[in-house]
Protein backbone atom coordinates (compact mmCIF):
# COMPACT_ATOMS: atom_id res chain seq x y z
CA UNK A 1 0.00 0.00 0.00
CA UNK A 2 2.63 2.44 1.15
CA UNK A 3 4.13 1.79 -2.39
CA UNK A 4 1.12 2.16 -4.47
CA UNK A 5 0.72 5.80 -2.53
CA UNK A 6 4.28 6.63 -3.02
CA UNK A 7 3.51 6.11 -7.00
CA UNK A 8 0.38 8.14 -6.83
CA UNK A 9 2.39 11.07 -5.09
CA UNK A 10 4.74 10.69 -7.79
CA UNK A 11 2.19 10.58 -10.53
CA UNK A 12 0.81 13.79 -9.35
CA UNK A 13 3.76 16.02 -8.94
CA UNK A 14 4.86 14.86 -12.56
CA UNK A 15 1.04 15.62 -13.80
CA UNK A 16 1.29 18.79 -11.54
CA UNK A 17 4.42 20.44 -12.92
CA UNK A 18 3.25 18.80 -16.17
CA UNK A 19 0.32 20.94 -16.22
CA UNK A 20 1.76 24.27 -15.21
CA UNK A 21 4.32 24.12 -17.67
CA UNK A 22 1.91 24.14 -19.85
CA UNK A 23 -0.51 26.72 -19.25
CA UNK A 24 2.34 28.95 -18.62
CA UNK A 25 3.45 28.01 -22.33
CA UNK A 26 -0.14 28.09 -23.78
CA UNK A 27 -0.75 32.18 -22.92
CA UNK A 28 1.98 34.83 -23.14
CA UNK A 29 5.34 34.74 -21.75
CA UNK A 30 6.82 33.94 -18.52
CA UNK A 31 6.15 37.16 -16.18
CA UNK A 32 2.75 38.22 -18.18
CA UNK A 33 0.59 39.52 -15.09
CA UNK A 34 -3.35 39.09 -16.35
CA UNK A 35 -5.55 41.99 -14.73
CA UNK A 36 -9.16 42.20 -15.15
CA UNK A 37 -10.23 45.45 -17.03
CA UNK A 38 -12.50 47.50 -16.02
CA UNK A 39 -14.34 50.37 -17.62
CA UNK A 40 -15.50 53.57 -15.80
CA UNK A 41 -18.53 55.34 -17.42
CA UNK A 42 -19.32 57.99 -14.34
CA UNK A 43 -22.35 55.65 -12.82
CA UNK A 44 -21.35 52.41 -14.51
CA UNK A 45 -18.31 50.22 -14.15
CA UNK A 46 -18.24 47.68 -17.02
CA UNK A 47 -15.74 44.55 -17.22
CA UNK A 48 -13.98 43.92 -19.95
CA UNK A 49 -12.07 41.08 -20.31
CA UNK A 50 -8.07 40.52 -19.19
CA UNK A 51 -5.36 43.25 -19.87
CA UNK A 52 -1.43 41.79 -19.93
CA UNK A 53 0.89 43.01 -17.67
CA UNK A 54 4.23 42.33 -19.44
CA UNK A 55 7.81 44.51 -18.10
CA UNK A 56 6.33 47.99 -17.98
CA UNK A 57 3.62 47.46 -20.64
CA UNK A 58 0.31 46.53 -20.46
CA UNK A 59 -1.77 45.08 -22.95
CA UNK A 60 -5.21 45.28 -24.47
CA UNK A 61 -7.58 43.14 -26.35
CA UNK A 62 -8.40 45.13 -29.23
CA UNK A 63 -12.18 44.16 -28.02
CA UNK A 64 -11.93 45.91 -25.06
CA UNK A 65 -10.44 49.04 -26.62
CA UNK A 66 -13.35 48.91 -29.16
CA UNK A 67 -15.94 49.08 -26.08
CA UNK A 68 -14.07 52.39 -24.95
CA UNK A 69 -14.69 54.11 -28.50
CA UNK A 70 -10.94 53.63 -29.54
CA UNK A 71 -10.73 52.47 -33.37
CA UNK A 72 -7.93 50.38 -34.36
CA UNK A 73 -7.62 49.56 -37.43
CA UNK A 74 -5.66 46.12 -38.12
CA UNK A 75 -2.67 46.91 -40.12
CA UNK A 76 -2.93 44.52 -43.63
CA UNK A 77 -4.87 42.14 -41.27
CA UNK A 78 -1.60 40.82 -40.04
CA UNK A 79 -2.33 40.55 -36.30
CA UNK A 80 1.15 42.06 -36.12
CA UNK A 81 -0.06 46.38 -35.64
CA UNK A 82 -2.86 48.59 -35.98
CA UNK A 83 -3.08 52.11 -37.18
CA UNK A 84 -4.35 54.93 -35.60
CA UNK A 85 -5.69 57.76 -37.64
CA UNK A 86 -4.93 61.11 -36.03
CA UNK A 87 -7.07 64.26 -37.06
CA UNK A 88 -5.19 67.40 -37.26
CA UNK A 89 -1.86 66.46 -36.18
CA UNK A 90 -0.57 69.76 -36.19
CA UNK A 91 -2.80 71.18 -33.39
CA UNK A 92 -2.63 67.26 -31.83
CA UNK A 93 1.37 67.22 -31.49
CA UNK A 94 1.98 70.91 -31.08
CA UNK A 95 4.24 70.81 -34.22
CA UNK A 96 3.40 73.52 -37.07
CA UNK A 97 5.13 71.96 -39.66
CA UNK A 98 2.80 68.84 -39.47
CA UNK A 99 0.34 70.86 -41.53
CA UNK A 100 2.40 71.55 -44.33
CA UNK A 101 4.09 67.46 -44.52
CA UNK A 102 0.89 65.67 -43.30
CA UNK A 103 -2.37 68.27 -43.98
CA UNK A 104 -5.29 67.15 -42.47
CA UNK A 105 -5.08 63.99 -41.09
CA UNK A 106 -2.36 61.41 -40.43
CA UNK A 107 -2.09 57.19 -39.66
CA UNK A 108 0.19 55.85 -37.40
CA UNK A 109 1.31 52.06 -37.27
CA UNK A 110 1.46 50.84 -33.68
CA UNK A 111 2.65 47.29 -32.83
CA UNK A 112 0.22 44.45 -31.39
CA UNK A 113 1.08 41.46 -29.58
CA UNK A 114 -1.30 38.01 -31.01
CA UNK A 115 -2.29 36.10 -27.92
CA UNK A 116 -4.76 33.42 -28.20
CA UNK A 117 -6.64 34.55 -30.98
CA UNK A 118 -6.57 38.42 -29.83
CA UNK A 119 -4.57 41.06 -30.80
CA UNK A 120 -3.59 43.25 -28.20
CA UNK A 121 -2.42 47.32 -27.93
CA UNK A 122 -0.19 48.63 -25.71
CA UNK A 123 -1.92 51.58 -24.09
CA UNK A 124 0.78 52.88 -21.87
CA UNK A 125 1.90 56.80 -22.39
CA UNK A 126 -1.02 56.56 -24.94
CA UNK A 127 -3.63 58.72 -23.33
CA UNK A 128 -2.99 61.31 -25.91
CA UNK A 129 -4.15 59.60 -28.98
CA UNK A 130 -7.11 56.97 -27.25
CA UNK A 131 -8.31 59.67 -24.89
CA UNK A 132 -7.99 57.43 -21.73
CA UNK A 133 -6.78 57.02 -18.81
CA UNK A 134 -6.14 54.17 -16.95
CA UNK A 135 -5.37 53.29 -12.77
CA UNK A 136 -3.55 49.67 -12.55
CA UNK A 137 -2.81 48.16 -8.91
CA UNK A 138 -2.48 44.27 -7.84
CA UNK A 139 -5.97 43.45 -8.43
CA UNK A 140 -6.76 45.05 -11.96
CA UNK A 141 -6.84 47.99 -14.39
CA UNK A 142 -9.22 50.86 -14.24
CA UNK A 143 -9.73 52.71 -17.68
CA UNK A 144 -11.64 56.51 -17.56
CA UNK A 145 -12.28 58.95 -20.13
CA UNK A 146 -9.36 61.76 -20.54
CA UNK A 147 -10.90 64.97 -20.17
CA UNK A 148 -7.69 67.21 -20.89
CA UNK A 149 -7.39 68.10 -24.93
CA UNK A 150 -4.53 65.76 -26.33
CA UNK A 151 -2.31 68.76 -26.78
CA UNK A 152 -2.55 69.34 -23.26
CA UNK A 153 -1.08 65.75 -22.48
CA UNK A 154 1.64 65.78 -25.36
CA UNK A 155 2.99 69.34 -23.67
CA UNK A 156 5.10 68.24 -21.06
CA UNK A 157 7.16 65.55 -23.23
CA UNK A 158 10.04 68.21 -23.89
CA UNK A 159 12.86 66.28 -25.27
CA UNK A 160 16.38 66.96 -23.36
CA UNK A 161 18.92 69.26 -24.90
CA UNK A 162 22.19 68.00 -27.30
CA UNK A 163 25.15 66.27 -25.67
CA UNK A 164 27.77 68.53 -25.07
CA UNK A 165 30.26 66.15 -23.96
CA UNK A 166 31.30 63.02 -25.62
CA UNK A 167 28.81 60.49 -25.64
CA UNK A 168 28.86 56.71 -25.11
CA UNK A 169 25.79 55.36 -27.41
CA UNK A 170 24.84 51.41 -27.48
CA UNK A 171 22.37 49.89 -29.94
CA UNK A 172 19.70 47.94 -28.54
CA UNK A 173 18.39 45.20 -30.92
CA UNK A 174 14.51 45.04 -30.17
CA UNK A 175 12.72 42.99 -33.34
CA UNK A 176 9.66 42.31 -31.11
CA UNK A 177 8.77 43.07 -27.70
CA UNK A 178 10.82 45.66 -25.66
CA UNK A 179 12.72 44.53 -22.73
CA UNK A 180 11.87 45.58 -19.36
CA UNK A 181 14.54 48.42 -18.85
CA UNK A 182 13.35 49.40 -15.56
CA UNK A 183 14.21 45.66 -14.09
CA UNK A 184 18.00 46.10 -15.36
CA UNK A 185 21.28 47.20 -14.06
CA UNK A 186 22.36 50.74 -14.61
CA UNK A 187 24.99 50.88 -16.69
CA UNK A 188 27.98 53.07 -15.56
CA UNK A 189 29.60 55.50 -18.19
CA UNK A 190 26.60 54.81 -20.60
CA UNK A 191 24.55 58.28 -22.00
CA UNK A 192 22.50 56.92 -25.13
CA UNK A 193 19.74 54.15 -26.14
CA UNK A 194 19.27 53.51 -29.41
CA UNK A 195 16.77 50.82 -29.87
CA UNK A 196 15.78 49.68 -33.43
CA UNK A 197 12.00 50.75 -32.98
CA UNK A 198 11.15 52.39 -36.78
CA UNK A 199 11.78 51.14 -40.49
CA UNK A 200 10.24 52.14 -43.45
CA UNK A 201 7.61 49.35 -44.68
CA UNK A 202 7.51 51.08 -48.32
CA UNK A 203 7.43 53.57 -50.97
CA UNK A 204 4.79 55.69 -49.52
CA UNK A 205 6.44 56.79 -46.15
CA UNK A 206 4.55 54.29 -44.32
CA UNK A 207 6.73 53.10 -41.15
CA UNK A 208 7.08 50.48 -38.63
CA UNK A 209 6.87 51.41 -35.05
CA UNK A 210 8.17 49.09 -31.85
CA UNK A 211 8.77 51.77 -29.43
CA UNK A 212 7.41 51.63 -25.95
CA UNK A 213 7.08 54.91 -23.50
CA UNK A 214 7.78 52.52 -20.63
CA UNK A 215 11.38 52.16 -21.71
CA UNK A 216 11.62 55.10 -22.56
CA UNK A 217 11.00 56.21 -19.14
CA UNK A 218 13.14 53.34 -17.38
CA UNK A 219 15.93 54.76 -19.95
CA UNK A 220 15.46 58.61 -18.91
CA UNK A 221 15.36 57.27 -14.77
CA UNK A 222 18.69 55.76 -15.90
CA UNK A 223 19.55 58.87 -16.80
CA UNK A 224 19.94 57.73 -20.27
CA UNK A 225 18.97 59.65 -23.35
CA UNK A 226 17.25 57.33 -26.22
CA UNK A 227 18.08 58.01 -29.79
CA UNK A 228 15.60 55.46 -31.59
CA UNK A 229 17.03 53.78 -34.69
CA UNK A 230 15.16 54.42 -38.39
CA UNK A 231 16.02 52.17 -40.92
CA UNK A 232 15.36 51.52 -44.45
CA UNK A 233 14.49 47.85 -43.57
CA UNK A 234 17.20 47.03 -45.71
CA UNK A 235 15.10 47.33 -48.84
CA UNK A 236 16.84 49.14 -51.78
CA UNK A 237 13.51 49.21 -53.66
CA UNK A 238 11.40 51.01 -50.79
CA UNK A 239 14.25 53.74 -50.12
CA UNK A 240 14.55 54.79 -53.89
CA UNK A 241 10.45 54.77 -54.34
CA UNK A 242 10.68 56.87 -51.11
CA UNK A 243 12.77 59.26 -52.18
CA UNK A 244 11.57 59.67 -55.79
CA UNK A 245 8.23 60.22 -53.99
CA UNK A 246 7.82 63.84 -52.79
CA UNK A 247 4.51 63.25 -50.67
CA UNK A 248 6.09 59.89 -49.22
CA UNK A 249 9.03 61.78 -48.05
CA UNK A 250 6.92 64.16 -46.46
CA UNK A 251 4.60 61.68 -44.51
CA UNK A 252 7.54 59.80 -43.39
CA UNK A 253 9.20 62.69 -41.90
CA UNK A 254 5.64 63.80 -40.26
CA UNK A 255 5.60 60.31 -39.31
CA UNK A 256 8.59 60.49 -37.27
CA UNK A 257 8.27 63.64 -35.64
CA UNK A 258 4.83 62.72 -34.08
CA UNK A 259 6.33 59.85 -32.54
CA UNK A 260 9.48 61.65 -31.63
CA UNK A 261 6.81 64.07 -29.39
CA UNK A 262 4.74 61.16 -28.66
CA UNK A 263 7.48 59.22 -26.86
CA UNK A 264 9.39 61.97 -25.67
CA UNK A 265 12.37 60.93 -27.84
CA UNK A 266 15.68 62.41 -27.26
CA UNK A 267 17.20 61.82 -30.93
Amino acid sequence: MKKINRIFFVVMIVYFIIFFAYTRSSFGEEGDILLPITFNEGINNTSLGNAIQRGGDLWIPESAMKSMGVTLIDAQNNKKGFYIKVNNPAKVFGIQELSSLAGESLSLYFASIFEEGTSYFNVVGMEALTGLSFERNSTGVIFYKQNSPLSVLLKNRVPKPPAKNKISLVWAHITRDNPNLAAEETLSGLSILSPTWFNLMDGSGSMANRASVSYVEAAHDKKYQVWALVSNGFSKTNTTLLFKNARGTNMFVARMLAYAKLYNLDG
